[in-house]
């Protein structure tokens, strides 16, 4: 039977908006018909506090987190090696410094020329900060310049308690090397560009994507095309298209902010949380964190890019912060990093302690829920591939 591994990050200690009571990273194991079973742990000795965001280096089988905390002493980003079965793991290297306050995000580029870059967004302190990595240990050499969100802007912004000053969210990779940077007190997605002379990544203001006032863009997620990309708006509860110009690294508009449930986005009840496309292409996944009434929403991706909601599952739990497409894995075949196309989506309910599984089904529409496990403040879900 096929099978394949995440990875669950969780808050381990009381934040403003979670209680916190995660043990470290857990990893599950998804089997077939979606069941999922508890596989291994790596506790925050290891992880560092509130290992919130997790992303995973397929080359050298490195498992990253984002430490959100808000004292900038403990604010640190996390190297793990993995052990070979999956069922723990060690730090790789000593915890970087993140340079800034609540560190929520973090991926790894592996395209710069000469060097890896390992590159996370502070939203705290409303900055994206990086360091390269070594080619061959992917252990990090030099600190790369911090580059600060939300240069020339006025606060508070129109929603005063949230908007008090820049709060980068998320730092996207785009096909081009550039890479967006989601900044929800600023209403903005700033663009930290590719310097083709020097390979450096700077964050040039002239790029920047302006968002209707009050939307709050948290994330964003890049089509498989590369011709458009999606930005979720936290406070707008909603999803907005945009055509990506990867010459020029600049982003555009493509129609009107989509709800991701009509009934409650854009209210204080309903917070965006995570958007993923589908790798055919076809279909748009986004959460919407709104108590017992939270929703997983699917949208169909149209020829222009645009997107139209065909319908959406109740999330199985409380605040689904994070969720992830999974493929079940089956046999590899000669090659072997070839990834079965998703089956399923695993989300995280923060609130309610659980993961829950379900499945795509032909149009894309979600089915179940299939398998749900107990797992404390889970806020983040990594493949790792099988």
């Amino acid at each position: 039977s096929s099978m394949t591994f995440i990875a669950v990050g969780a808050y381990t200690e009381p934040v403003p908006h979670c209680r916190g009571s995660g043990l470290g990273i857990e990893i599950f194991k998804l089997g077939t018909g979606g069941s999922l079973t508890h596989h291994g742990h790596i506790p925050v000795a290891e992880s560092g506090p509130n290992p919130s965001y997790l992303a995973f280096d397929h080359e050298l089988r490195l498992l990253w987190a984002a430490n959100e905390v808000d004292d900038a002493a403990r604010s640190t980003v996390t190297c793990l090696a993995l052990d070979a079965d999956l069922t723990g793991g060690k730090r790789a290297a000593p915890r970087m410094d993140a340079k800034g306050t609540a560190c929520c995000h973090l991926v790894v580029l592996n395209d710069a020329p000469g060097a890896s870059e390992v590159w996370w967004a502070n939203y705290g302190s409303g900055t994206a900060s990086g360091a390269e990595l070594d080619r061959g240990s992917h252990v990090p050499t030099k600190a790369l310049p911090s580059e600060a969100c939300g240069v020339g802007c006025v606060y508070p912004g129109p929603v005063p308690d949230r908007q008090d000053g820049p709060h980068a969210h998320m730092v996207a990779p785009m096909p081009g090397g550039a890479c967006l940077v989601p900044d929800l007190g600023s209403d903005k997605v700033w663009v930290l560009a590719l310097d083709p002379a020097t390979g450096a990544r700077r964050l040039d203001s002239a790029l920047t994507f302006q968002c209707h006032p009050g939307v709050g863009p948290r994330h964003a997620a890049v089509h498989p095309g590369g011709k458009t990309a999606y930005v979720l708006n936290e406070l707008g509860g909603s999803v907005t298209a945009c055509a990506w110009d990867g010459a020029a690294a600049a982003l555009s508009r493509l129609g009107p902010d989509e709800p991701i449930d009509p009934a409650r986005s854009g209210t204080p009840e309903g917070a965006g949380a995570a958007v993923r496309v589908h790798p055919n292409g076809r279909w748009l996944y986004a959460s919407l964190r709104a108590g017992e009434h939270s929703v997983i929403a699917h949208f169909d991706v149209g020829a222009s890019g645009q997107v139209a909601r065909r319908g959406a599952v109740l999330s199985g739990g409380h605040t689904p912060r994070d969720f992830a497409l999974v493929g079940a894995g089956g046999p590899a075949g000669e090659d072997q990093s070839t990834v079965a196309l998703p089956e399923y989506v695993v989300v995280a309910n923060q609130d309610s302690d659980s993961l829950v599984v379900f499945r795509i089904g032909p149009s894309g529409e979600l089915e179940g829920p299939c398998a749900q496990h107990h797992c404390e403040s889970p806020v983040s879900v990594c493949v790792l591939g099988r």
